[in-house]
């Protein structure tokens, strides 16, 4: 009960409105007296045609701020996001606008918008979206992850966060022996608080920001993803002991530990147990129950109640209990699909308003402040600022000890010094273990400031690839028995067999030997990592349990080789976006010379479906080094296996370097005595323009073929006169049904005529336009298609 104001002073007399709970009268600052009678409490309005002040009820006003930050959020959003800076950065800033040093300045305003007693709502809301929120995130973490953490990995996340908390904690203790820092300002607690806080580095944060950037499933974002695992459990570990042992009485210390103890046999006897069931219990076919999603948030919820009353804060046992949960399908990504973005979108704006509202600089500023105040909190900033640098200097060690070039050294530097969510919530969380509101502000500001800078230097300055473009192999300049190395890659079992049979062809006695990199291409669904698997190791020993039908095949197809076709399998598991990377990346290591990629044409009449996978394509065409190759199925046709039947090839040949390159391997397959080999070449019109130094290129590709396979009857060489694009397109269609499959490059010669009409119609431009053109519904045969494109070196 506050004191009544003097108009207020007879009750008998005194006009009283109707309580509304919280809000009337509206007061005009935070220092304003609130007089609260008892009636019953109306949590929503009658509204405005009821001459009802909607701002005067808890819910329309929480709406209100929820309507405020989101918009704000996404404005900034839409500005900051061509600078390449991450969502969290725009998410923050969105808080602290509307907070006292944005929009609230205006006092009136900011007690009408963000009530005093709306506070305490907002901030029930905004923790358990922090509660949520953090328990999916380390549902979709692999506690396994940090088993196969390296030392290069151990000795990064272990230096980073040592060396600099030791250097701010040291600095502290030093300047409060010099009196510089108050102790009642800035107390021994504070000071390992703040260190803590600040040299850890949440692998949650780091994953998704690899993520959001694109680099999450590239060689240096997984030994940052790594590392920041070690760094993470170590200072979450550390924070929860200094919280607990922190107490005035020992026996609350001891009872913050032992209600620690009992959540975590809880979560490993009894939690996890109840887990592993549920999934056994499903099948794969089916979701999760939904009685069973929220039995496990009631758990959640109770978990993070007794963690706070033990005094290890409310998010220990939600993250405890997310690291029990399976990660993927089906318990782990139904928790993510279903929880995270009702947690994402609608809970976790509250937090970084609340965040917001707190940021101010008034202690510092307030003249009748003691001068210690002001000197200690400019001091613990100070702290603040060198913490920040020393764990980018002291990451960079390291890095370059493990034979990380500098620049590489610097990027995983940055990476690890990633700042977001997780930062944000614990800030907030410990603002009272800190020396005043003015260090809570600097750590927030600065936190969100690091990664504004450091992000787009990410983006901008590492190259996943780590070469220049100029470095490739194609098969057309192949040399005679030397090794054709191919990457096969596959995301279900439907291209399989056309995939061994096409490899099948590749290997004939007499032609270049092969070897085959084989990589299962998996979506990432409810992990917050990538995973980049070899399934053999150096001396030829496969792991069973980690191999799938899909893989085995591969297998089984260099047993009945003999050895003579070595088959090395791999599974790489992340987002659809970024897969090209793991592609291009074996392709590179392995000096691979051709990529075999996929294409089902019957996924989906209009092609919606075949999006991620198109995506995937048109990235590997854009960044692989090497020969690229698009293997179309249509309505599941199977190209057939040379060694029981002949195979119906057919080459399209226009000319240009694709055009060459797809004659080149054609040539290839040629030497197996099942292939039948037909090449169509169109010849321009003696009046069109052509390039002669292009047409002298083609002919010798083409006498190189004739050369090869003069005594070889299963070749044959056709020209055809293409004159426009209507007797072109008709000469394309009466090969129908002729081939079993049809190489054809990805673009064509001078004498095409194909783009001068046809470029507009193109449904699928990845496959280019005859590849498109045979992939359409106008050509009905059951027959393959293998679309091929050239790397062209610089």
């Amino acid at each position: 009960m506050g004191t009544i104001p003097p108009d207020m002073g007879n009750l008998e007399t005194a006009v009283i409105p109707p309580y509304q709970g919280m809000y009337y009268p509206v007061q005009t600052s935070y220092n304003a007296y609130i007089c609260d009678v008892k009636y019953p409490i109306k949590v929503s309005s009658d509204g405005i045609w009821f001459h009802d002040n909607a701002l005067h009820y808890p819910l329309p006003v929480l709406l209100l701020q929820f309507a405020l930050i989101t918009l704000v959020s996404r404005i900034l959003y839409f500005f900051l996001r061509p600078l390449k800076q991450p969502r969290i950065v725009s998410d923050v800033l969105a808080g602290v606008l509307l907070g006292p040093l944005g929009l609230s300045r205006n006092r009136d305003l900011m007690a009408r918008l963000f009530p005093y007693k709306s506070m305490a709502l907002l901030r029930l809301l905004s923790y358990h979206g922090i509660m949520f929120k953090l328990f999916v995130t380390t549902v979709k973490t692999d506690p396994a992850i940090i088993m196969r953490s390296g030392r290069k990995a151990v000795a990064l996340g272990l230096v980073s966060l040592v060396a600099p908390c030791g250097i701010m904690v040291g600095l502290g203790y030093l300047l409060l022996y010099t009196r510089d820092l108050h102790p009642d300002v800035a107390p021994d607690s504070s000071i390992v608080v703040m260190a803590l806080l600040l040299s850890t580095s949440s692998f949650i944060v780091v994953s998704e920001i690899l993520e959001e950037i694109g680099l999450l499933n590239t060689e240096l974002g997984r030994l940052a993803m790594l590392s920041s695992v070690i760094n993470n459990a170590v200072g979450l570990f550390a924070i929860t002991i200094v919280t607990s042992i922190k107490r005035e009485k020992p026996l609350q210390s001891v009872r913050s530990l032992g209600l620690g103890a009992a959540i975590i046999l809880f979560t490993f006897f009894i939690f996890r147990p109840w887990m592993r069931w549920v999934v056994q219990r499903t099948p794969k076919s089916r979701p999760v129950g939904g009685g069973t999603m929220v039995a496990v948030m009631v758990v959640v919820s109770m978990a993070g109640i007794v963690s706070d009353i033990g005094g290890a804060t409310f998010i220990f046992g939600p993250i405890l209990l997310g690291l029990a949960v399976p990660d993927g399908p089906p318990l782990g990504a139904a928790v993510v699909e279903q929880i995270d973005t009702v947690v994402s979108e609608v809970l976790m704006p509250l937090v970084y308003l609340s965040c917001g509202l707190v940021v101010e600089f008034s202690e510092v500023n307030d003249g009748s402040l003691q001068l210690p105040v002001v000197r200690s909190t400019l001091w613990t900033i100070v702290i603040l600022v060198i913490g920040i640098l020393a764990k980018l200097v002291v990451t960079i060690i390291p890095a370059l000890y493990h034979n990380l070039s500098i620049q590489n050294a610097l990027m995983l530097s940055f990476m690890l010094n990633f700042r977001g969510m997780v930062e944000v919530a614990h800030i907030l969380i410990y603002r009272l273990d800190l020396a005043n509101m003015g260090v809570y502000s600097a750590m927030l500001l600065a936190s969100i400031g690091v990664t504004a800078l450091i992000v787009p230097l990410v983006k901008t300055y590492y190259n996943p690839l780590g070469v220049n473009y100029s470095v490739g192999q194609t098969i057309q300049h192949l040399k005679p028995h030397m090794e054709l190395r191919v990457v096969a890659c596959v995301q279900d079992e439907s291209a399989v067999p056309s995939i061994i049979h096409l490899l099948e062809a590749s290997c004939a006695d007499g032609g270049n030997p092969l070897c085959v990199y084989v990589l299962h291409l998996m979506e990432q669904v409810g992990r917050a990592s990538s995973s980049f698997i070899k399934h053999k190791n150096k001396k030829g020993f496969i792991n069973p349990t980690n191999m799938d039908r899909l893989l085995n095949a591969f297998i089984n197809f260099e047993q009945s080789k003999k050895g003579q076709v070595p088959v090395q399998p791999f599974t790489a598991i992340a987002p659809h976006r970024t897969m090209h990377q793991d592609i291009c990346s074996l392709a590179l290591e392995k000096n691979a010379a051709f990529i075999i990629v996929p294409f089902m044409r019957d996924a989906g009449e209009d092609g919606e479906a075949d999006r991620p996978n198109r995506t995937i394509i048109s990235n590997v065409l854009s960044q692989a080094t090497c020969t690229v190759g698009i293997l179309i199925l249509k309505d599941g046709t199977v190209l057939p296996n040379p060694t029981n039947s002949k195979q119906n090839i057919g080459v399209l040949f226009w000319g240009g370097p694709d055009d060459r390159e797809a004659l080149s391997y054609a040539a290839c397959l040629a030497r197996h005595p099942s292939v039948h080999l037909s090449v169509t070449r169109f010849v321009a019109a003696m009046d069109q323009d052509t390039d002669t130094k292009e047409m002298a290129w083609d002919e010798k590709v083409v006498e190189e073929l004739k050369r090869e396979h003069s005594l070889n009857e299963n070749v044959v060489i056709r020209e055809v006169v293409s004159k426009d694009v209507e007797k072109t397109v008709a000469q394309i269609k009466s090969i129908d049904n002729q081939y079993d499959l049809i190489i054809v490059g990805r673009s064509q010669g001078s004498n095409c005529f194909l783009d001068k009409g046809l470029a507009e119609w193109s449904e699928f431009p990845e496959l280019g336009l005859v590849g498109d053109m045979l992939c359409s519904s106008d050509f009905d045969g059951f027959f393959s298609i293998l679309v091929v494109q050239q790397h062209l070196k610089a």
